[in-house]
């Protein structure tokens, strides 16, 4: 009987320990952006940006499906992390994404990696979203929010190819 209620105890304990990172969430506070036209990373806090459900991927245009004939992008697309507050003092890095803008439909779309992909890892201890390794249009205000702060902080020689 001893082992019995030994094993129910580590059982529990270990769902636990497995469970409550997951569990806890803050709101998004601030994206980190870099990418082949940044001189450095960027900090975008606009309450557009980042008024967001990582947990739900809001930030996704949820009216379309996944993209299956993605256009070529003339940079290759900009890395954003999702910085979440844990607590008052303590603001981690939460979720990562690839991000696009697309010049034709004058949209932005996000790729979210896949199994075998930088970041995945890091992604499905945080949420597992059912979007990994797919492109997907996100919803304009998001998607302009975010490209706009990249204009407004890219470097036009790095642009122009000097």
């Amino acid at each position: 009987m001893l082992i019995g209620r030994t094993s129910v105890v580590a059982c529990v304990t270990l769902l636990f320990l497995f469970t409550a990172p997951a569990t806890a969430k803050g709101p998004v506070v601030k994206l980190l952006i870099s990418g082949p036209d940044l001189l450095e990373p960027i900090e975008v806090i606009d309450f557009e940006a980042i008024d967001i459900n990582l947990y739900g991927a809001t930030f996704v245009d949820r009216a379309l499906d996944r993209i299956e004939d993605v256009p070529v992008t003339p940079v290759p697309p900009y890395l954003i992390q999702f910085y979440e507050a844990m607590a008052p003092d303590d603001v981690q890095m939460r979720y990562v994404v690839y991000f696009a803008w697309d010049s034709s439909t004058h949209r932005a779309r996000v790729y979210f990696p896949g199994r075998h992909e930088a970041w995945w890892r890091h992604n499905v201890f945080t949420v597992a979203l059912p979007l990994e390794g797919a492109w997907y249009y996100t919803t304009e205000s998001w998607g302009r929010a975010v490209h706009e702060a990249i204009l407004a902080h890219n470097d036009p020689l790095l642009l122009a190819g000097q």
